[in-house]
């Protein structure tokens, strides 16, 4: 037996979804560089939110059968999305209170390293130094 959600309830989770998948978009589409990872939260966000609408019930079969394949195809990008997580986690080298240098997730390239400035919830780049390593910087004795 299915337990029924109320129509609010849905309304409530597409919404949700609507909203935290508009939000993605624009992050996303203006390369905003967000603190604390909080990017990767907003995708999470949206792809468990859109893997939930699988076990929402209408009574329109068109209707179901596009939502369990709407679901699907968001349990497919959030398994692509494990392995975009995983290749472009930047490492931090060092942080005070106003700056942050990380090291760039790159496949394919040279050793750098970007300098970003906090401001509020974003990190804007300031710098790029290239052909760096601050790995050999910070573990030499003077």
């Amino acid at each position: 037996m299915r337990p029924n959600m109320r129509l609010g309830q849905k309304i409530l989770l597409i919404v949700f979804h609507v909203i935290a998948l508009v939000l993605c978009i624009l992050i996303t589409i203006n390369n905003i560089q967000l603190r604390w990872r909080l990017g990767y939260i907003i995708f999470w966000m949206v792809a468990s939110s859109g893997i939930s609408l699988y076990f929402i019930h209408f009574s329109k079969y068109l209707l179901n059968v596009m939502t369990k394949l709407y679901a699907f195809c968001w349990m497919l990008y959030s398994v692509i999305g494990i392995l975009i997580t995983y290749l472009t986690f930047d490492s931090v080298y060092c942080e005070t209170d106003r700056y942050i240098m990380k090291k760039p997730a790159e496949i394919i390239g040279f050793d750098t390293a970007i300098l970003y400035e906090k401001k509020g919830l974003q990190e804007i780049e300031k710098q790029r130094y290239k052909f760096v390593y601050p790995k050999l910087l910070l573990s030499a004795k003077p």
